[in-house]
């Protein structure tokens, strides 16, 4: 279905996730349940959140990411080339309860990217299937990663700097967004929180010390998403970015004006 509707507000396409797929996650880590069994917990749990938007009026309709354990893992999910790595993650908070947060260890990129399969394909057909209405799906920014991913010793061998590694991810998520407009969605958006890193002087040191000069990086981001955004034009659908400040219980990454 493809209407040519004009979104004054709409929702950013995550919701909270329910109990049970909370659950059904725990549940599957730890070999109590299978895929089969979780994909069973979340189907039940979209076909329940579709309803909920048909019933308060929405015009757009998303499955609240809820075969996501993340907003950005479907990346991970569906590209090889990480590996696990002993480098602590340290989550530096603002807001109520800000204090730096260490969250174990994670993958980072250790071998050139391949991707597997779609980031959104199973998503996309369940949700134009059971849809009462036009689909928004959303796909994380290239942006997102280079930071997170990129640990000298360990990507350098195969993407010698955080540009090189930016370029092959934007390249990825740009066949994502072409793959998305020839399955007809109607509403595709990129999730860049990372924009909100370039007025927080705290962040734009951090840039500085790996290396990276903040204007040159936000050309560089800019770019990024354009490239991956140019097969979005498509008559009756629409393409939006979602910017925000790293928000999470009432917590947040980054801050200026």
């Amino acid at each position: 279905m493809t209407m040519d509707l004009e979104y004054r507000a709409d929702h950013l396409g995550s919701f909270l996730r329910p109990t049970s797929v909370k659950q059904a996650r725990e549940a599957i880590q730890v070999g109590a349940i299978n895929a089969q069994q979780l994909q069973e917990v979340e189907d039940n749990a979209i076909l329940e959140v579709l309803e909920r938007q048909r019933s308060i009026g929405f015009n757009i309709f998303s499955d609240g990411e809820f075969r996501r354990s993340g907003f950005q893992n479907d990346f991970m999910d569906s590209v090889e080339g990480f590996v696990p790595t002993d480098r602590p993650v340290i989550r530096i908070w603002k807001g109520p309860g800000g204090d730096p947060e260490a969250q174990g260890t994670d993958n980072v990129v250790g071998a050139k990217l391949q991707q597997t399969r779609r980031l959104t394909g199973v998503q996309t057909a369940f949700l134009k299937t059971h849809a009462p209405g036009p689909i928004k799906m959303t796909i994380p920014s290239p942006n997102q990663f280079p930071a997170l991913v990129f640990q000298p010793g360990v990507t350098d061998p195969f993407y010698p700097t955080r540009s090189d590694l930016l370029y092959e991810i934007t390249a990825i998520l740009k066949g994502e967004v072409a793959a998305l407009i020839d399955d007809g969605v109607d509403y595709i958006q990129v999730d860049a929180p990372r924009y909100s890193y370039f007025v927080d002087p705290k962040w734009r040191r951090v840039l500085q010390d790996n290396g990276q000069d903040p204007e040159d990086a936000l050309e560089q981001f800019i770019a990024a998403d354009n490239a991956i955004l140019e097969g979005a034009q498509r008559a009756g659908a629409v393409a939006a970015i979602h910017l925000c400040k790293g928000n999470n219980q009432s917590k947040w990454y980054a801050e200026g004006g």
